[in-house]
């Protein structure tokens, strides 16, 4: 790897492996998974269900601990960080849209892109520039103040991108986020996550089924009993 790719190289995987233990015997979800992202890359991940894309992304997510192996994020092993600074870590540089969108019912638009801000305890100033930002980004100003109940699905997807966004994230992982969406929608949000890959160093790692959406990404992975190809 030259030093322009090293630098540019957000995510550094090298030999991850995840297994369990059931009943004594060993299962290995990941065997030994090398895989770099760079800055601004959408990366697409497919693969049959059951075939590990999922403990992948929640690995990426600090949310599962891997069995082995090395996780650099900028060229640190994050690994080595303790529990709180990992919490810490993900609030700060990695931002996440799921499949259902998991909007706080009864509350607005503004309210819902605000959360993660009170949650990494930003001044209470900052705020509103930051949420009119991220919400100018997904075209969605116009609903700021809009209960989330009245959205559409698409809108909905669209204020999870924003929400994703507002703590100005180094990465996003998003777990099939146009599943429930029509074709027409689903081009949409594709559209918002090149928009903000093509305007920031923000990379996208993307699991999806939808081969339409894996073709907009820069790269595409396949994983196949828990081999990355």
């Amino acid at each position: 790897m030259s030093k322009q790719q090293r630098e540019n190289t957000l995510i550094d995987l090298k030999g991850m492996t995840k297994s369990y233990t059931v009943n004594g015997q060993l299962f290995s979800v990941l065997p030994k998974i090398n895989m770099t992202v760079s800055k601004s890359e959408m990366v697409a991940i497919m693969g049959p269900s059951g075939s590990g894309k999922s403990t992948l992304l929640f690995i990426l997510g600090l949310f599962l601990s891997p069995t082995e192996g090395e996780y650099l994020f900028d060229g640190k092993n994050i690994l080595t960080l303790n529990r709180g600074q990992q919490a810490q870590f993900r609030r700060e540089r990695i931002g996440f849209v799921l499949q259902s969108a998991d909007m706080f019912q009864h509350s607005t638009v503004y309210e819902n892109v605000e959360y993660p801000l009170i949650y990494a305890r930003s001044r209470p100033s900052e705020r509103p520039e930051r949420i009119h930002q991220v919400l100018q980004q997904v075209n969605l100003t116009n609903r700021m103040h809009h209960s989330s109940n009245k959205l559409s699905g698409g809108e909905k997807q669209r204020v999870a991108i924003a929400r994703a966004m507002v703590n100005h994230p180094a990465v996003i992982l998003a777990d099939e986020p146009t599943g429930q969406l029509d074709a027409d929608n689903s081009q949409q949000i594709m559209e918002y996550f090149r928009s903000i890959s093509s305007t920031t160093d923000t990379a996208m790692v993307i699991v999806t089924h939808d081969p339409n959406v894996a073709e907009k990404c820069d790269t595409v992975l396949q994983i196949c009993n828990g081999q990355l190809l």
